[in-house]
């Protein structure tokens, strides 16, 4: 699990303080204690880097009220009203990008991909074929078919 303290804002919004948490199951969360507007990209800065976050929004308000103090006068008891304390906004989102901050959704470009898969060959349908291997008196030669490109 990956926790950054940081700033974030929107281009309608004000910076505010806030906790980006992402999971080992990738699961992207923004608690902030303001209200951010039109949270679907999420501008950040946490750790001396850029972040992005992508397609967010508000999933829940938690609201957290002063403790209930009670006064007695002459032997009765009054209860005050319950007052707001504060409140605390988590946001979900799609993706986050780190590194960069970008304010549209278009200007987001990718330059190349990285996948580490063992299984690759599964996941693009390839058939893997052992390599044929000819031995001669002074050579080892090996013959490699070469793949579809997908």
């Amino acid at each position: 699990m990956k926790k950054l303290d940081g700033v974030w804002w929107t281009t309608n919004s004000k910076q505010i303080s806030g906790t980006l948490t992402i999971t080992d199951e990738n699961k992207i969360t923004l608690i902030t204690y303001e209200e951010i507007q039109e949270p679907r990209i999420i501008n950040g800065f946490s750790g001396g880097e850029k972040i992005t976050l992508i397609d967010g929004q508000l999933d829940r308000k938690d609201v957290y009220y002063k403790p209930e103090e009670k006064q007695e006068f002459e032997h009765t008891l009054i209860e005050k009203n319950e007052e707001v304390q504060y409140c605390t906004y988590t946001y979900i989102a799609e993706m986050v990008i780190l590194g960069h901050d970008y304010k549209r959704k278009g200007d987001i470009r990718l330059q190349s991909l990285e996948l580490k898969y063992t299984n690759l060959d599964e996941w693009v349908n390839w058939k893997l074929e052992e390599p044929e291997v000819k031995q001669t008196k002074n050579n080892i030669i090996v013959k490699f078919k070469k793949f579809h490109q997908k």
